[in-house]
């Protein structure tokens, strides 16, 4: 980031504002919508990146 001229760290608010245009870039359409309990979205992660997004968890602490 600093190479593009970034001083800051991007926040989670200008995230969600640039996910959108960053993946129209791409050719994917991002939909977001509210429900009573939660925001749902057509994300989803390839098993690949699990290890990446997704907790981690030993096998003795989930029982």
């Amino acid at each position: 980031m600093e190479a593009n001229g970034y001083r800051n760290v991007l926040s989670l608010k200008m995230f969600g504002l640039g996910l959108p245009m960053m993946l129209k870039e791409y050719g994917m359409n991002y939909e977001k919508r509210h429900t009573k309990q939660e925001i749902q979205t057509n994300l989803s992660l390839k098993e690949e990146s699990y290890g990446d997004w997704l907790p981690k968890c030993d096998d003795t602490a989930a029982t």
